[in-house]
């Protein structure tokens, strides 16, 4: 518990900066590497046997979704996605 206040203490003000000194696309980038690691841990805490590969692929797709939707806000980022993750 303590490894969680410490990182949130440092990352909070970073994620601050972020939001409203970066341009989009960053915080696409930032969004989405933060939704990446959330699905990772999301799949790992649900199955713990599961194979690597059960895990890339949502988080692939966790990633892109807002990675995207930084650069075609009009685009069909969604459903692509979820095409992938049903592929």
């Amino acid at each position: 518990m303590l490894t969680r206040v410490i990182v949130a203490v440092i990352a909070i003000p970073i994620l601050i900066l972020i939001i409203f000194f970066t341009p989009l696309w960053a915080l696409g980038i930032v969004v989405g590497v933060i939704a990446a690691g959330s699905a990772w841990e999301f799949l790992r805490c649900t199955e713990k046997d599961l194979p690597v590969r059960m895990h890339i692929i949502p988080s692939i797709c966790a990633f892109f979704i807002p990675f995207c939707s930084a650069f075609y806000p009009g685009g069909r980022v969604c459903e692509i996605a979820v095409f992938f993750l049903f592929a």
